[in-house]
């Protein structure tokens, strides 16, 4: 009966980190993977799910060191190359990119995202317009459109800025757009 019981217990763990997740609640996920880690420690879905929870949760640095300790490197090697990328170490991460196949979307944002990062603001507008322009940005629009007008900004192409506009109203995109407007002259809009 306590086989049972534990079982049961386990399964209503896996359930709550399930549904966590689905509510991106990412601190419960980390508390009951600890918890299923010590019933089950040869589960390996556990530290794929406790890298991902990290991720999510800003803690670059602790899914960094786990996929190293996991000698995981090569198996994820996009989420080591975004740790790399967040940690600002982004020679490393454009090494760890080169392995990877360069048409995957995220791949290419965050090959966007070191570009702006590392002030290449040029190649950080290329690979979000070509993004734009096929079509592979439908879900992911919002953030990336402000990163695109963020890089537009850098390199002072207002004009492609107000021929984005949309229905956004986040906080950097209004803030872009106010800029390219201020910046054309725009005073009244």
């Amino acid at each position: 009966k306590r086989d049972m019981a534990d079982k049961k217990a386990l399964q209503g763990m896996y359930h709550t980190v399930r549904e966590s997740i689905a509510n991106q609640d990412f601190a419960t996920v980390l508390k009951y993977l600890d918890q299923i880690e010590e019933n089950t420690p040869e589960d390996p879905d556990i530290n794929r799910a406790r890298i991902v929870a990290y991720l999510n949760l800003d803690k670059f640095k602790e899914a960094f060191d786990l996929i190293e300790k996991l000698k995981k490197t090569k198996e994820m090697a996009y989420e080591y190359a975004y740790c790399l990328h967040k940690l600002e170490k982004n020679k490393l991460a454009l090494q760890h990119l080169e392995k990877l196949d360069k048409e995957d979307i995220k791949v290419q944002c965050l090959l966007a995202q070191i570009a702006y990062q590392t002030a290449d603001y040029e190649k950080a507008c290329e690979i979000y317009e070509n993004l734009f322009k096929s079509g592979k940005l439908s879900d992911f629009e919002e953030e990336h459109l402000v990163n695109l007008t963020s890089a537009y900004i850098q390199c002072k192409k207002y004009h492609k800025v107000l021929a984005h506009s949309t229905e956004i109203k986040t906080p950097e995109y209004l803030l872009n757009m106010s800029i390219a407007l201020c910046e054309e002259g725009k005073y009244d809009e």
